[in-house]
């Protein structure tokens, strides 16, 4: 077979106005908001102003084309049985023998079956971190392959794009459970969404108004009841129970 090449048609409407709509982004950055944003009807009526000659739709166009152009790509996720494992902090309220004060809670995200495991702590610290851990193995009965974290102080040590140095104690931590470590992108909220939107919702289901107890380990005893009866619970996009999703991610922990 023989190739014909062929001569790209030419844009004049594209090359002569795409510049110039360029131009007026740039130009009306500082004064646009997400609420008052550039809309497609609002440009074309700028261009008309200034004697251009195009139609609204192929500004429409445009604007689709370069918003496509622009925006982050996202690949679909699959997660295996026993091969995920999200960790979060998030600061939470209670109320301890009449006493209301602030208090951190440890959430560890199994990304399978959907069973959590959380955890209380008066502190935020590397103390609390791997304690934690260490209660969260325990109670599911196994280990995930990898567990996902944001680049926080009480694992990462330094950041040296692309790679983290732990910290010591951190990397003891996973060298003893055989856990990979895997860390979010820095400042990108979304790489650990599932954790950041569990953490919300056991805050604002099983938090609210403030649990009481005469201490931490009350608290923590009677909100993992309620968390473990959950189980019965059928796991969104799924025909399972999470109960019986996590007997078949425990098998391969």
């Amino acid at each position: 077979p023989r190739r014909i090449e062929t001569i790209p048609r030419r844009t004049p409407i594209f090359d002569l106005v795409a510049p110039h709509i360029e131009e007026l982004l740039r130009e009306w950055q500082p004064r646009i908001s997400a609420k008052q944003r550039v809309t497609g009807a609002r440009l074309y009526e700028q261009l008309i102003i200034e004697g251009y000659q195009v139609s609204p739709s192929w500004v429409r166009k445009y604007l689709s084309a370069r918003r496509l152009k622009n925006s982050e790509v996202f690949i679909p996720l699959q997660h295996y049985a026993g091969e995920e494992a999200q960790i979060d902090f998030f600061e939470v309220t209670v109320n301890i023998a009449n006493i209301i004060s602030k208090a951190w809670m440890f959430v560890m995200h199994l990304m399978y079956s959907g069973r959590d495991f959380v955890c209380i702590y008066e502190h935020c610290d590397q103390i609390s971190f791997l304690d934690g851990h260490v209660r969260a193995f325990a109670h599911f009965g196994g280990v995930p392959q990898s567990c996902i974290y944001d680049n926080l102080k009480a694992a990462v040590a330094h950041v040296c794009l692309p790679d983290r140095i732990l910290t010591v104690r951190f990397q003891a931590l996973a060298s003893h459970y055989l856990f990979e470590t895997c860390f979010a992108r820095v400042d990108v909220g979304h790489d650990k969404g599932a954790v950041e939107f569990t953490g919300k919702a056991i805050r604002l289901k099983y938090l609210v108004p403030f649990p009481c107890g005469q201490s931490l380990a009350d608290i923590n005893e009677q909100l993992l009841k309620k968390l473990d009866a959950n189980q019965q619970r059928q796991r969104h996009g799924s025909d399972k129970k999470i109960a019986e999703l996590f007997v078949e991610e425990k098998a391969k922990m």
